[in-house]
């Protein structure tokens, strides 16, 4: 449904949020699936920590909703088994779409006439940000070894964001976090932020951004550069091993971004794949319809192919399991990496040596059980 002129963004599920949502459920899919079969694993938590509305006035089903529909789609696939499960979901607010109750009093009645596994609890809480953040992170904290746990933030703003908080849920390595930041309304008072401690507001974004490039500046020639920027400094915070992102588009030239981070390789990868299953494009993001934005151009004409030959060069060479982490990391597929080198191939500028002895007949991106050494040739 559209959304009528003058109608609150926050009664409706708009377009860009419905695409934040899919790709949530598409990775939350594979997750349940990855920890089924896991030797170990018997307990998982998620936590929804900011879960809105639970189904908009437009009968858009927010992310409280969808894990609920996963975990019940999983469960039925999987002939009626599932892990032990606890949800916890959570949010302040008071609703928009139903005048006179919380947010999460709706979340609660959407949730409850859905089906649900008997080994899946749910909770249900109003607390403020900061409350609700230091309970998930003791229970982050003491999270055993047979145990994971997923933290989906999605906060109206980004004022009680600490850079450091994201430190502490990842410091286990059990716990995988999703980060939904309004990358563009950042952009726009970053500068002034930075440069004016008198500035209204400007308070909780200055601290945001010192600390998290601690007293460097970020890049704010426009507003997807400054996203990219940001994610970069996420790299670089400790105990942070794999971060990505997935923009999303909520008009013309604004951008928002979900930062996915992981301590796992493996969880990295699942989550390139469900970004390219929504962007079959470029893997990068969700623009509006209707809106011509050469940004999406295929991954053979955006700057992977010279990123990749910068890294080629500076390592003289990469064996196969550190290409696909490479690809990974900078947002592309092994399918995409094996792309440029079959035409790199052609064009006489591509090495394939044999680690092991046998002959080589491809680049093995998805075959670690081989070890080959991919490198280019020198000319001149």
């Amino acid at each position: 449904m559209a959304k009528k002129k003058g109608e609150s963004t926050s009664t409706t599920l708009e377009a860009h949020s419905r695409a934040k949502v899919e790709l949530f459920k598409e990775y939350l899919a594979i997750y349940l699936n990855i920890m089924q079969r896991a030797v170990g694993i018997d307990h998982l938590m998620f936590f929804d920590i900011c879960a809105g509305e639970g189904v908009y006035a437009d009968g858009g089903k927010g992310s409280p909703v969808m894990i609920m529909e996963t975990i019940k789609d999983h469960y039925f696939a999987n002939e009626k088994q599932c892990l032990r499960i606890h949800v916890e979901l959570n949010d302040p607010g008071l609703s928009k779409v139903e005048k006179g109750r919380k947010k999460i009093e709706r979340v609660e009645e959407a949730v409850t006439k859905l089906f649900r596994p008997s080994n899946v609890q749910v909770s249900f809480s109003a607390r403020g940000y900061t409350d609700i953040l230091g309970d998930v992170q003791r229970k982050v904290d003491a999270l055993g070894p047979k145990e994971r746990a997923i933290v989906f933030i999605d906060p109206w703003g980004y004022k009680e964001i600490k850079p450091l908080d994201l430190v502490q849920l990842m410091k286990n390595g059990r716990t995988e976090v999703l980060l939904f930041l309004p990358t563009s309304d950042m952009h726009r008072f970053a500068r002034k932020a930075l440069s004016d401690d008198e500035f209204p507001g400007g308070v909780p974004l200055r601290e945001f951004l010192l600390t998290l490039y601690a007293g460097d500046s970020p890049d704010t020639s426009t507003a997807l550069e400054f996203a990219g920027s940001l994610l970069q400094r996420f790299k670089l915070l400790p105990d942070i091993k794999y971060v990505d992102k997935f923009t999303l588009e909520r008009g013309t030239g604004r951008y928002f971004c979900l930062y996915f981070f992981t301590s796992h390789r493996l969880g990295l990868r699942k989550m390139v794949e469900a970004k390219w299953r929504i962007d079959e494009k470029e893997g990068r993001g969700f623009v509006l319809p209707k809106v011509q934005v050469d940004l999406f151009t295929g991954h053979q004409h955006s700057g992977y192919p010279e990123v990749l030959k910068e890294g080629l060069k500076k390592s003289g060479g990469m064996t196969n399991e550190q290409l696909e982490l490479f690809g990974l990391v900078e947002g592309y597929l092994p399918k995409h990496t094996a792309d440029l080198f079959k035409l790199w191939k052609e064009e006489g500028i591509l090495e394939v040596v044999s680690l092991d002895g046998l002959p080589v007949k491809g680049y093995y991106l998805n075959d670690m059980k081989r070890q080959v050494m991919i490198k280019l040739k020198h000319h001149g």
